[in-house]
């Protein structure tokens, strides 16, 4: 049984990775950074006596996530992880635009088009897109990347019911972590990012909850009884909370 698991090298998918390792998956890892994913290639197979291939690539190419469908196709892929994203914080119109279109390009053309690629090859398995608790509700100063995780939310959600409906057994769940100690905050130029719970814990519950068959997978209490005041507050109320817990990482508040 193979794990794939993209953004491998830092943070959440590296912690998944481990996991994967450790339950005996075959793992083939995708990222940017040589250095780091050979080493953690290197310490999970060695640790936990499975094979772990590392696979350098630039995901906000479309030829890269085509090269990776590739090089995984007929193997027995059994978990798709689709982890590798990034994130831009500030006011809209102070934001640097190529680097939103990169965001965009790899948050939803590459976790799009690599969903569609392992879906349509999988016989069977599970299937985990990395979203974030910003798909719930706008998300001002963090306006462009909020929407690219509503985007895959309500994607992932649509596509797990047609798969029930159709038959097909591949589960397809949502992660929705609220903040998370990595290396996100700082590529994403954050200057003042908020404590969150360790990647190691967030990874914890998204592999055993895709594994139990959840469909959104919101890791912590804070964080689920945030989605539940989301649901019974109006925008009104919303959307003042979200511009200054965003404020409050750019120094505003």
């Amino acid at each position: 049984m193979v794990a794939v698991v993209t953004g491998a090298s830092d943070g959440i998918g590296m912690e998944m990775a481990k996991i994967l390792g450790s339950l005996g998956f075959d793992l083939i890892l995708a990222a940017r950074r040589e250095k780091e994913l050979s080493q953690l290639c290197y310490a999970i197979a060695k640790k936990f006596h499975v094979s772990a291939q590392a696979f350098v690539c630039d995901l906000s190419k479309e030829e890269d996530c085509r090269r990776l469908h590739a090089y995984c196709k007929g193997r027995d892929v059994r978990v798709f992880i689709n982890n590798a994203g990034r994130g831009v914080i500030g006011p809209f119109l102070e934001t640097d635009l190529d680097a939103e279109m990169e965001m965009l390009r790899l948050n939803i053309l590459s976790t799009h088009l690599l969903f569609k690629l392992f879906s349509g090859s999988m016989e069977n398995g599970f299937i985990l897109n990395v979203a974030s608790m910003a798909a719930f509700q706008e998300t001002p100063l963090m306006a462009a990347y909020g929407a690219t995780k509503a985007y895959l939310y309500h994607l992932s959600s649509s596509v797990n019911y047609e798969f029930r409906k159709q038959g097909k057994p591949v589960h397809v769940a949502t992660l929705c972590p609220g903040s998370v100690a990595t290396g996100f905050d700082k590529a994403a130029g954050v200057p003042h990012p908020l404590s969150g719970m360790s990647a190691s814990e967030c990874a914890e519950a998204a592999i055993y909850g895709m594994f139990r068959g959840r469909s959104v997978i919101i890791p912590g209490t804070k964080e689920k009884l945030a989605r539940l005041a989301v649901k019974l507050l109006p925008r009104e109320i919303i959307l003042p909370m979200e511009y200054r817990i965003q404020g409050k990482k750019l120094g505003i508040f």
